[in-house]
């Protein structure tokens, strides 16, 4: 991820790939579905599920957002093992509405509280009314999409923010810490856990020059116990 990118991070954006629901046949009597979600050079995809038009994946996919302008553009595909895997529709979706009601304050707001919402029009792919509600100290939207170009199909999602308190210094930490990547965006999970690796070898080196302290001052205080006895 470019530098520029890291200072402009407004939080995480965790896509929960809930089902897929009537989905096209794309073999025999069935197909082998995964979906693909993309948004500006990220892209994530679920795990294939074999042989069944109504999968559930109940799977997250987390993007890491600095511009909520960028739609998430969800596309389905049949896995084919020896051929180009088969097309079963797409959509798209504007996560807009719902980063700038994730960064509202809520404090005091009761459990349950619907935000905003969003009814089904030509210009989205929305098959009914999504609502982004306050639930469980969380910020969630769930929607149901109808694909595009394809006889059939529905996917279901949930959508949930995640802030990131105190990003700016570990945002700053990791691009100190990582070489330059060329624009290319690497996935918020790798971040972290290059981070958390960080920190744990930080901690580890204190630990390590404490014992080298402690042996240091045993080492006198034995040193100074055997001049005394001389």
């Amino acid at each position: 991820m470019a530098s520029s990118s890291l200072g402009h991070l407004l939080g995480l954006l965790r896509v929960r790939v809930v089902r897929g629901v009537n989905l096209a046949v794309r073999d025999v009597r069935s197909s082998d579905p995964y979906v693909v979600l993309k948004m500006g050079k990220q892209k994530l995809k679920t795990r294939i599920i074999r042989k069944n038009v109504n999968p559930e994946w109940h799977e997250d996919l987390t993007f890491s957002v600095d511009d909520p302008t960028l739609p998430i553009k969800l596309s389905v595909f049949d896995h084919d093992t020896f051929t180009l895997d088969d097309n079963m529709g797409d959509a798209e979706f504007d996560i807009k509405p719902f980063v700038e009601a994730a960064r509202m304050p809520f404090e005091g707001i009761p459990d349950g509280t619907i935000i905003r919402k969003l009814e089904p029009n030509r210009q989205n792919c929305l098959a009914e009314e999504s609502c982004i509600v306050w639930y469980d100290g969380k910020v969630v939207q769930n929607m149901t999409l109808r694909l595009r170009n394809v006889e059939c199909g529905e996917v279901e999602l949930q959508l949930q923010w995640i802030n990131l308190h105190g990003s700016k210094l570990i945002w700053r930490m990791l691009d100190i810490a990582m070489p330059h990547c060329g624009g290319i965006c690497i996935c918020p999970c790798y971040l972290f856990m290059t981070l958390s690796l960080s920190l744990s070898t930080t901690v580890s080196n204190a630990l390590q020059r404490q014992s080298h302290t402690e042996f240091l001052l045993a080492t006198q205080a034995t040193h100074g116990e055997a001049l005394e006895s001389n």
